[in-house]
């Protein structure tokens, strides 16, 4: 039994192979991750734009009966 390439090859393959999957899935769930931050960033200023409309709406509403009321006084 001699010394064959394959003794060689095969363990070098599984051995790169496993380095690339490695880094692989390490750039997979970096990236997922910053996906979710920037995805609930916007979901939440979406939330906040959402709570602050109402608002805003409700002091023009003021605003503009207040101008109604010293236009008929």
């Amino acid at each position: 039994m001699g010394f064959t390439p394959g003794h060689f090859v095969t363990p070098a393959a599984a051995f790169t192979m496993a380095i690339v999957v490695t880094f692989y899935v390490k750039y997979a769930i970096s990236t997922v991750r910053a996906e979710s931050n920037i995805r609930r960033a916007g979901e939440l200023a979406q939330v906040k734009e959402a709570r602050m409309h109402p608002q805003a709406q409700g002091v023009k509403g003021e605003v503009e009966k207040g101008e109604v009321d010293r236009k008929a006084s």
